[in-house]
């Protein structure tokens, strides 16, 4: 097994919650959960390969809540780990194309003023990063793929920072916000995946809508 694998652990409790350890080689993230203890065993890759594009996300998530004046806010405790590890871990758990994290993205971006102004006072401000974005990536992926995690799933890839109704409740309201309607016109969303991969570019690159074989299905018939 491989040093960057998921174990079950022993348990052990604190007021009654189940407790897990989060290791890595220079931070230790507590973690609760509510019916397993997860532990990470030391790694140099925090990220499990991931930490590109869980770099960039957390960016851009921190850009949006600083543009919609959301204060920097310490995170609700140190079981909460940072948001670029928050996502790397999902993308990880959950395995999403990168199409399906960009069209998570831009269901954000595409919101209406009003929405967004909604949507920020919905997350509040412990968390808003993570509260902003899986919900997101949760409609993303249930709408761009056949088939997909349910919320329990959901709930775990998350690290069981949210309850289950804390997660179905974030899923409601974006899905309110966006009327149901999850589908985005092809040209925004590829402007979208275009300047988001220019502004985080590392080397030259083809335009999005070339590498990604999610992308074709979308442009097959999704939207």
């Amino acid at each position: 097994m491989q040093q960057r694998s998921l174990l079950v652990a022993s348990a052990s409790t604190c007021n009654g919650r189940i407790i897990a350890t989060r290791a890595t080689t220079d931070v230790s993230v507590t973690v609760a959960c509510r019916h397993r203890t997860l532990a990470l065993l030391p790694s140099e890759d925090r990220f499990f390969g991931h930490q590109e594009l869980a770099t960039q996300c957390a960016t851009w998530v921190r850009s949006f809540l600083r543009d919609h004046n959301v204060p920097n806010q310490p995170r609700a405790c140190s079981r909460c780990p940072p948001l670029d590890q928050f996502i790397a871990y999902i993308l990880r758990a959950t395995r999403l194309a990168k199409t399906t994290v960009l069209y998570a993205l831009c269901l954000i971006e595409e919101l209406s003023d009003a929405s967004k102004d909604i949507l920020v006072k919905n997350i509040g401000t412990v968390n808003a990063g993570h509260r902003l974005l899986l919900p997101a990536l949760m409609v993303s992926a249930k709408f761009t793929n056949d088939d997909n995690h349910n919320n329990a799933s959901w709930m775990v890839a998350a690290l069981e920072l949210f309850t289950l109704q804390e997660v179905t409740k974030m899923e409601r309201d974006l899905l309110q916000l966006c009327d149901w309607k999850l589908g985005i016109d092809l040209t925004p969303f590829t402007r979208f995946a275009d300047n988001f991969s220019k502004a985080f570019a590392t080397r030259p690159a083809e335009p999005f809508i070339e590498r990604d074989m999610t992308t074709h299905r979308l442009m097959d018939g999704i939207l």
